[in-house]
């Protein structure tokens, strides 16, 4: 009985600080960048445009916030057939880290119209854990590596790194480099 109350603390536990214990076991180094679509019109951008209008004080945390949120509800991640393009995600498709990472960027490059709040770039990186490349767990050009995006307030001040891939399957919403000296929120 002991034994079944210990694993249930331990997997509460790891619940409910899976971010740091994340954070603290995967790196993400990146290799190279990424160009992005900005979203044409669609009735996602119709939705994008109506958020805009009910929150025009919105810090660029809550722009994160909403597009996390946004991009998690209209993309569904799969291997076969997937595809990087947001307009196809759209349709219907399946996404693969790529088009996460693409949607993601086009839904706060419409946030950001006219503002310019946020600079972002979509990042391809290679994910290790403590130190071991997990690229190397498979010879599909598919794992061969990673997307995810960077983002910084107008001033450099802010740094904002986020795998929307990851949030739609943990809700973990902000990730750390281990080995550089920025802070990440």
């Amino acid at each position: 009985m002991k034994k079944r109350y210990f694993f249930l603390l331990v997997m509460v536990l790891v619940a409910l600080f899976r971010a740091p214990i994340f954070r603290y076991c995967v790196s993400y180094e990146p290799v190279g960048k990424r160009n992005f679509t900005p979203l044409e019109v669609s009735p996602l951008t119709d939705t994008i445009d109506a958020w805009i209008m009910n929150h025009p004080d919105a810090a660029p945390e809550e722009w994160i916030d909403y597009a996390l949120k946004l991009t998690a509800r209209t993309a569904s991640f799969g291997i076969d057939g997937s595809t990087g393009d947001p307009e196809k995600i759209l349709t219907g498709r399946k996404a693969n880290c790529v088009g996460y990472s693409r949607l993601f960027a086009g839904i706060i490059h419409r946030l950001n119209k006219g503002k310019h709040w946020l600079r972002q770039e979509i990042l391809i990186g290679k994910l290790s854990l403590f130190g071991w490349d997990l690229h190397k767990l498979s010879n599909d050009p598919f794992w061969g590596n990673h997307d995810y995006n960077r983002l910084s307030d107008d001033h450099g001040e802010k740094l904002y790194i986020v795998d929307p891939t990851l949030y739609d399957y943990t809700s973990i919403k902000y990730l750390e480099q281990i080995g550089d000296k920025t802070t990440y929120f």
